[in-house]
């Protein structure tokens, strides 16, 4: 459907009153009539520099997230995720929250400076069907054992946070990452239902996971 209102906009074809009613009802537009590209004007850039916000609009409006890693930038990059949470709306009503707000997290190294409860608030917010279909296809498992790294004080280490890997060796690289004292690595085995997204854009096997309460990291190596 929304296809098809893009295209008939785009050769300047009024819409039907009954496909307008469909708009306003899921939010497609709000009073204009071309979905493809006015979305993107309303995105709140205030969180990128005046002279990138352009480029970065562009790079939404585009749905082009290598032109969107360059465009924000070292510095800019560090605000992704908070860029995209603070226009859930618009892009969830484009089709694009899930897929922007995971390479959001990929791409920023920042997710450790954002608290757990608001990291776990923008997840909350995506739709789980649309957040897995953004990943890469999760390989089929009947069980999954993943590795998670971690520095710093216990309050840090955040050890049940959502990012885990297959392999120890990369989970051992993050936990060194930050250069925090006491580098630790934990694993953990899950069943499918607790993944939200599989990530293999870095050949890092990053799996996105909200633990279940009954299972316990354990730890596997300490660097103590």
């Amino acid at each position: 459907m929304r296809a098809l209102i893009a295209k008939r906009t785009e050769k300047g074809d009024p819409l039907s009153d009954g496909v307008k009613r469909f708009c306003k009802a899921f939010g497609l537009f709000g009073g204009v009539i071309n979905v493809k590209t006015d979305w993107a004007e309303a995105l709140d850039l205030s969180l990128v520099p005046n002279e990138s916000r352009e480029d970065v609009r562009k790079a939404f409006q585009d749905e082009n997230l290598r032109s969107l890693n360059a465009a924000l930038g070292p510095e800019g990059r560090q605000q992704w995720p908070g860029l995209v949470f603070s226009n859930r709306e618009i892009l969830a009503r484009a089709g694009l929250y899930e897929s922007h707000l995971l390479h959001a997290l990929v791409f920023s190294c920042s997710t450790p400076k954002y608290d757990q409860r608001v990291i776990e608030e923008m997840i909350d917010y995506a739709d789980r069907e649309r957040l897995l279909n953004a990943g890469d296809p999760l390989p089929p498992m009947e069980t999954y054992t993943l590795y998670r790294g971690c520095s710093g004080t216990p309050e840090q280490r955040r050890v049940r946070g959502f990012f885990w890997t297959s392999r120890e060796t990369t989970a051992r690289r993050f936990a060194w990452f930050w250069h925090l004292p006491n580098p630790v690595v934990y694993q953990i085995q899950v069943k499918a239902d607790a993944i939200l997204v599989y990530d293999n854009l870095w050949n890092q096997d990053e799996y996105l996971v909200r633990v279940p309460q009954r299972v316990t990291p354990i730890l596997v190596e300490d660097g103590e």
